[in-house]
């Protein structure tokens, strides 16, 4: 396949804005900036 073409086919597939427009890749981002801010807290600190 031409390279137009796998693009063509990969827009159809995840939409013009790509993979952070996936749900699943939104909500990993969530869950990792919210491990990110619970790790901040003192009690966890060594």
């Amino acid at each position: 396949m031409s390279e137009k073409r796998l693009k063509a086919r990969g827009e159809r597939l995840m939409g013009k804005g790509g993979f952070k427009e996936l749900r699943v890749w939104q909500n990993g981002k969530d869950l990792a900036v919210y491990i990110y801010q619970i790790s901040k807290k003192k009690h966890l600190r060594r």
